[in-house]
């Protein structure tokens, strides 16, 4: 009876359900039943790509797409991945970057593999250098002043223009 199916009718009677569906697996043999379990798929992280200037900026990374729990972010400025403390959520802001950075999150299912996102690059610019040279006396002809930042700090210059 082995591998083999018949016709007619059947009725379940009160315990019936289990001996039916040991004779399907009886009958259909023991590889027709396999538990299937998928493999944890990373998402996309995006943007893909951000430019900021250095010192103070801020972006939010999202995570979509992925299946299993998020473990954490890591980032990369260069010398290899290192984690992010707190950061098992879909969303991941940074903050007041200095180099080009590198993101990517770790997703993990409940057999235990783990696997990364798709990667994120934040490019950081450098602000450009303003040089002001003069062949000469220079002269203005107004009085002002003027607010220059660095980072953060702002210093207040006054200016007589003539």
């Amino acid at each position: 009876m082995k591998n083999t199916l018949h016709c007619g009718r059947y009725f379940l009677r009160r315990g019936g359900l289990y001996a039916l569906l040991g004779w399907l697996l009886m009958a259909l043999g023991p590889h027709s039943l396999l538990a299937q379990t998928t493999d944890p798929t990373g998402g996309t992280l995006s943007p893909a790509t951000t430019t900021v200037c250095t010192g103070f900026n801020s972006g939010t990374l999202t995570l979509t797409g992925y299946s299993g729990t998020i473990l954490k972010f890591q980032q990369d400025a260069g010398s290899g991945y290192v984690d992010i403390a707190n950061s098992a959520t879909s969303t991941y802001t940074f903050s007041n970057l200095t180099q080009t950075t590198k993101y990517r999150a770790l997703v993990r299912n409940n057999s235990g593999t783990t696997v990364a996102s798709t990667e994120a690059t934040v490019t950081v610019n450098q602000p450009p250098t303003a040089t002001i040279n003069s062949s000469g006396p220079t002269t203005f002809c107004t009085r002002a002043l003027f607010t220059w930042w660095r980072g953060r700090a702002a210093q207040a210059i006054p200016t007589s223009f003539c």
